[in-house]
């Protein structure tokens, strides 16, 4: 009859446990990131997945050796956009309006408008009567970029857009 091994608890810090079991590892140092010195960036740390065929972590980890990945930068949060900001303000003032729900299968409240109104081909009025008017942010762009370099070329370009305006 075989000898029935006894079972040890195989807990880290358990007194019983095997010695190998009771103190946690020493961390891999090639593991680690690399911290950066002068004329040398941060690089990331080696990791590879498990459940990997035989040698393939190992082959992975070796390549991320040979050519490490350079550390990544700090995450920081972009610059206020005035744009974005004025956008956001609009989002909320309209959440804040009143809005009649039309059904998808509703028969159209505008039988006598054409299909292409507010498009700048076919019948009906062009995008004009949407209140868009993007030339004059080009032409005002243009313009300001003239001033501010003097060059001729540009100023062209605005005045091309300022004639379109209108």
């Amino acid at each position: 009859m075989p000898r029935k091994a006894q079972p040890v608890p195989q807990v880290a810090g358990n007194p019983q446990a095997p010695a190998r079991l009771r103190e946690a590892p020493p961390p891999d140092p090639a593991r680690a990131p690399i911290p950066p010195t002068p004329g040398r960036p941060a690089r990331q740390p080696v990791r590879a997945p498990t459940g990997m065929g035989y040698g393939e972590r190992q082959q992975l980890e070796n390549a991320q050796r040979a050519a490490p990945l350079p550390g990544s930068a700090p995450v920081v949060a972009p610059p206020a956009d005035p744009q974005q900001e004025r956008l956001a303000r609009g989002i909320e003032q309209a959440r804040g309006m009143p809005f009649d729900e039309v059904p998808i299968g509703a028969p159209t409240q505008r039988a006598a408008e054409p299909l292409t109104a507010g498009v700048g081909v076919g019948p009906g009025p062009g995008p004009e009567v949407l209140g868009f008017n993007k030339s004059s942010r080009v032409a005002s762009t243009f313009q300001a970029i003239a001033d501010a370099t003097g060059d001729p070329e540009v100023a062209r370009l605005a005045e091309i857009a300022q004639s379109q305006r209108a």
